[in-house]
């Protein structure tokens, strides 16, 4: 592959890349043997369900906490496919919201994942986690 993609073993080599969040798989729906059904996080003792498409984009943000990531490499990451920009943000930014909202970001605030208009997002930690 390109290095943008992968395996649920990569992903879950860092159990703590974000602070005071815990990574538990269940592949009871799993669609393939690397591909999870659904990861359940832990966010301050609360359990929140994530597709495969919104994990893969917190650990991939989360490999580059405080980097901004190009919303094109983001797409090649969370569907595996090269597209315009345009049609990588329309197809980003419900997972963005869906993430930040699932996370416990309040509506219209980006306290985990700030959008750098024009280029991408990138993952801040909050200093009290």
């Amino acid at each position: 592959p390109d290095g943008t993609s992968h395996s649920l073993e990569s992903l879950l080599a860092t159990p703590d890349l974000i602070p005071g969040v815990t990574i538990i798989v269940d592949n009871s729906n799993a669609s393939s043997p690397d591909e999870p059904g659904f990861v359940t996080i832990t966010l301050d003792n609360e359990l929140v369900e994530l597709p495969p498409k919104e994990f893969r984009l917190l650990v991939h943000l989360a490999q580059q906490v405080g980097q901004v990531i190009p919303t094109l490499e983001l797409i090649q990451v969370t569907h595996g496919r090269a597209l315009n920009s345009k049609k990588a943000g329309a197809l980003l930014r419900p997972l963005i919201s869906s993430l930040r909202r699932k996370l416990g970001s309040p509506v219209n605030e980006a306290v985990y994942i700030e959008n750098v208009r024009g280029t991408g997002y990138r993952l801040v930690v909050p200093c009290n986690r």
